[in-house]
């Protein structure tokens, strides 16, 4: 099979949704003239910030952001995983924690909805309650490349070993 480049790309998202989306581009271009043929965006890449402002701009799959880096994937001939966007949910007020793969071609491979939702308290320090805006998915995916099959997860489905153990199984 021989070696596969994959890129993890790091960026720093906020709540403008356009200037996120063109610093994503310009770092999936670069990635692929690096020789990368996988390139992984980060969670929430393409809006982060208070949860009222994500949710609000949660969007179909496909929508704009997801047929926008389907352009690119075919353009710059890379598998490419949306890290995470937020995907409108049937749940009122809530959205889904979604992350898509593309296909060298542009088309969907698959699309991951994060099952592991991150709801902690630490008494006098932080409350975070990611299941009062998110909606947890309750499906695995995996999607073929060339070089492997490939296994999806978000952020904290890391901490459930269950979730990887059923990956490999499949």
């Amino acid at each position: 099979m021989g070696t596969v480049i994959a890129s993890a790309i790091q960026m720093c998202s906020g709540e403008d949704k356009d200037a996120n989306l063109a610093t994503a581009e310009r770092l999936v271009e670069q990635a692929a003239g690096q020789g990368a043929r996988l390139v992984v965006l980060p969670e929430t890449f393409n809006c982060c910030g208070r949860s009222a402002v994500m949710v609000a701009q949660a969007e179909t799959i496909p929508g704009p952001t997801i047929e926008r880096l389907a352009r690119r994937a075919a353009a710059a001939k890379v598998y490419l995983v949306c890290g995470s966007v937020l995907e409108k949910s049937p749940e009122h007020g809530k959205a889904c924690n979604t992350s898509v793969a593309l296909g060298p071609d542009g088309s969907i491979l698959a699309a991951y909805r994060k099952m592991h939702l991150f709801d902690v308290d630490l008494p006098g320090r932080v409350t975070v309650r990611e299941s009062a805006w998110l909606a947890r998915g309750d499906e695995l995916a995996t999607f073929a490349t060339d070089f492997g099959v490939v296994g999806m997860s978000i952020c904290y489905d890391l901490r459930f070993p269950e979730l990887y153990r059923a990956l490999v199984a499949r």
